[in-house]
């Protein structure tokens, strides 16, 4: 969980990596504003991402691949 903005707080943003055992799988970054929620994925293969990551899901990615 994270604030995707400063002012909103509560962290109510998440970004959620889920893998199977090769490192493949998909990587949700749900992000909270004003206007609305918005869900974004991100395929993963091998353990890398083919799109630049932002900082939490960097994060996060890391992670679930050293679990």
């Amino acid at each position: 969980r994270y604030d995707a903005y400063e002012q909103l707080g509560g962290e109510m943003s998440a970004v959620v990596v889920l893998l199977e055992e090769n490192n493949n799988g998909v990587l949700l970054n749900n992000v909270y504003s004003t206007e609305g929620a918005y869900v974004y994925t991100r395929e993963i293969e091998n353990g890398k991402c083919k799109h630049e990551l932002g900082d939490e899901e960097r994060h996060a990615l890391s992670e679930a691949l050293n679990k």
